[in-house]
């Protein structure tokens, strides 16, 4: 019996009532104990003769810039052995994901609905950070950007705290959030590091909870580092006087020294 196969069966007998097992390529491949040459080979055999089955889940996430990709979830990749029990999983996967993309858009639509009732500001934020999001396959904008795309269509241009007001009344009435996003940035001279942060907005609950997930753990590993923020090394420079350039602190002026041959001189000028 192929190697693969014993190790999946054996996993799979443990959890009988489910059908399958779950672990990642890299922890199949050290399991079997076989390279990863000869594992892919003894893997696409056992695929082709429908002697082994897998299901990849993978998940929208998103870094610092915001843009949305799909990335798979090592941890939930399933193996099965018989062909049924996958087709179900399968099946019920499919039906799972569906219901989650009905329950989004329903959500959507209720925000919608809401924010009609709210400013015209409010609107206008909501159905910009909607459009660009949509278009650019975004989790978030950041909202200088709002700023500048409102008042491009605008005849009257919006004064930042006219932005911070219609935000603070989508994040009242939950429909939109303003968030901090941060980065870390390493110099590769002085292996210094420093704080990239930046002001978005996401009209989506989820991604203020992910947001929120990963700024916690981001200050939890910084905790220990003591790394400065941008901003602050920025006014840290601003405050700094250059040796030259600073001023002498004031007291008595001294008296300059006369040296005594000229005091001989002018002692003899007053007799």
């Amino acid at each position: 019996m192929s190697k693969i196969l014993e190790v999946i069966n054996e996993r799979i007998g443990l959890h009988e009532d489910i059908g399958y097992t779950s672990l990642s390529k890299q922890e199949l491949v050290a399991k079997t104990g076989l390279s990863e040459d000869k594992f892919n080979k003894e893997f696409k055999k056992l695929i082709y003769k429908n002697e082994v089955f897998y299901h990849i889940e993978k998940e929208k996430v998103f870094g610092f810039d915001g843009k949305y990709r799909d990335e798979e979830m090592e941890t939930h990749r399933r193996y099965f052995t018989n062909e049924d029990k996958f087709l179900e999983f399968s099946k019920n996967f499919k039906e799972k994901e569906a219901l989650k993309v009905e329950l989004k858009n329903g959500e959507n639509l209720e925000k919608e609905a809401k924010v009609k009732e709210l400013s015209e500001n409010a609107q206008k934020v909501f159905n910009t950070v909607k459009e660009i999001s949509n278009n650019e396959n975004l989790a978030y904008v950041e909202v200088k950007r709002i700023k500048n795309e409102i008042n491009l269509k605008s005849e009257k241009p919006l004064e930042f705290e006219e932005i911070k007001a219609a935000m603070k009344e989508l994040r009242d009435n939950k429909i939109s959030y303003g968030i901090f996003v941060t980065k870390d940035i390493e110099n590769e001279e002085t292996k210094e590091k420093t704080i990239d942060k930046k002001y978005v907005i996401t009209n989506s609950n989820s991604v203020l909870g992910k947001v929120l997930e990963k700024e916690k753990y981001k200050e939890e590993l910084r905790k220990n580092e003591k790394v400065p923020t941008k901003e602050k090394d920025e006014k840290q420079e601003e405050k700094k006087t250059p040796e030259k350039e600073k001023t002498p602190k004031k007291g008595k002026k001294k008296t300059p020294k006369i040296p005594k041959k000229k005091k001989d001189k002018e002692a003899g000028k007053e007799r």
